[in-house]
């Protein structure tokens, strides 16, 4: 068995790349001891790679954390009516299925507050993860010996990073975080989250040949300026954000964002800022910002009040129920010599467990009223949301938008549903024809099955050329007909 350690890890796998930041508390704030990555040509068998790479850097003393990365879950900005953590928490429970297209028990759901008003209401990030994804995560590092302590969300850390070490200047800035499988962009607004947007991508950002490089940087450019667009449209705002920094947990972001500079028209330079927030330097030289472990870092060592926690109930139920097995069995050894000894401290256990049983029943008759209100304020959001419940619900739109997409070559990269007033479709094409067909798509089916689409039409399509090929990106408007605005409902 190995020895414990006050050391935390930060462990994270994924794509062809395994990482793990080692961290120790020195003077009330992290310290990195080092960082340790392992690149692999293939994804390999994770359980075997994780366990050798644990043993091999003598880390399996350590208390370990994990992270999901953004783009394997879903996230919302939302403004809730309320300020309490339990109302909150109720309020993301029931809206996660207006989120996903799965059912509530297939989901798993937490939150943090972003910022509070005068008024009572919350600005909150609020994470919609499958149970799948995580038990696929808990399942891997099971078998590879490892119970981490807790699963935080990369978005939260990245925020902790910021909250503890924030840029030297600039009101509004974006950091993205290069990860492997995909890409992150969070934007920030006088120290607070306005937007954030995860990408699931294959494009290796520690290219090797100047093509691959261009390639990257080229896909990078096109979606930070589709994230930044979207920042200003939804906050209203007019430059938006005009710095953007670059981090990364496994390789040197200095070159990529030179050159991402001279794509665009940010001033784009590495995050150094955020390694401020921990002390010590990673030893291995590649130039790694990993802002996201030291995010986590700074939350594993009870430093920050941002992190999404996203460890199951059912996986916390287990663990205590294997700590009061292994209780129990040594309660049952001690009270078997005890009573061998004597035969008084039998008595006393008996006491004891009485004095525990009143103590439960003390505490169920405490909780039962705040059960009851909960369950009451159920009912309440439930009998709410039926009064405005009407057909033509978001989803039940999307999916007839769905209906009329060309099977191959054309896809939606964006879907806005605005209350009781119009849809924007955003996509990519191969075809020019198919998004025509698909605006006259829109407009028949608005005679029968869908009538909010009676009114759909083309508002532009743009030519670009992207790996030797033409792409059309396209954006459909679908106003709602006066007669049809109380038939649409989110």
């Amino acid at each position: 068995m190995s020895r414990k350690s006050s050391h935390v890890t930060i462990l994270q796998f994924g794509g062809g790349v395994l990482s793990a930041l080692r961290a120790r508390q020195e003077n009330g704030a992290p310290h990195i001891d080092r960082i340790f990555t392992e690149r692999f040509d293939t994804p390999p068998a994770w359980p075997e790679a994780i366990k050798e790479f644990v043993d091999a850097n003598g880390l399996a003393g350590d208390q370990f954390y994990t992270v999901i990365p953004r783009h394997e879950i879903t996230a919302r900005i939302i403004d809730l009516p309320s300020q309490d953590p339990d109302e909150i928490a109720g309020m993301v429970a029931l809206n996660a299925e207006e989120f996903v297209p799965f059912a509530a028990d297939e989901l798993t759901t937490a939150f943090t507050v972003l910022d509070r008003t005068a008024v009572g209401t919350s600005k909150v990030l609020a994470a919609v993860v499958h149970q799948d994804v995580l038990h696929a995560h808990l399942d891997t590092l099971r078998e590879a010996g490892i119970a981490p302590r807790q699963v935080f969300l990369s978005t939260a850390c990245l925020m902790e990073a910021v909250a503890a070490s924030p840029p030297p200047e600039g009101d509004c800035f974006a950091v993205v975080n290069l990860a492997q499988g995909g890409l992150e962009v969070v934007v920030f607004n006088q120290g607070v989250v306005e937007y954030a947007r995860g990408i699931a991508t294959d494009t290796p950002w520690s290219a090797e040949t100047a093509q691959a490089r261009d390639e990257a940087v080229a896909e990078l450019s096109h979606e930070i300026g589709n994230s930044l667009s979207a920042h200003r449209r939804e906050s209203f705002m007019g430059a938006g954000a005009t710095e953007v920094y670059l981090c990364s947990d496994t390789g040197n972001v200095e070159a990529i964002a030179e050159a991402l500079g001279a794509e665009t028209d940010y001033e784009c330079k590495p995050a150094a800022f955020g390694l401020n927030a921990v002390h010590g330097e990673a030893k291995e030289g590649d130039g790694a910002i990993p802002l996201v472990a030291v995010g986590a870092a700074v939350e594993a060592f009870g430093k920050g009040t941002l992190a999404i926690h996203l460890l199951p109930e059912t996986e916390l139920g287990r663990r205590a129920a294997a700590t009061l097995k292994q209780s129990a069995i040594r309660v049952a050894v001690l009270v078997t010599v005890a009573a061998i000894a004597l035969t008084g401290f039998y008595a006393q256990s008996v006491w004891q467990r009485t004095s525990y049983l009143d103590e439960l029943r003390q505490q169920a008759n405490v909780l039962r009223p705040r059960v009851r209100g909960l369950i009451e304020k159920r009912k309440h959001l439930e009998l709410l949301q039926a009064q405005v419940e009407q057909k033509g619900t978001a989803l039940e739109l999307l999916a007839g938008v769905a209906e009329l997409l060309p099977s191959t070559g054309t896809n939606i990269t964006r879907y806005d549903f605005f209350h009781e007033d119009h849809i924007d479709l955003y996509g990519r094409s191969k075809l020019q024809n198919d998004v025509f067909e698909l605006a006259k798509g829109l407009q028949e089916a608005g005679l029968d099955a869908y009538p909010q689409f009676a009114r759909a039409q083309r508002m532009y399509i743009n030519d670009s050329l992207e790996r030797h090929a033409d792409i059309y990106t396209f954006y459909i408007s679908i106003p709602f007909a006066p007669d049809e605005e109380e038939g649409a409902n989110e």
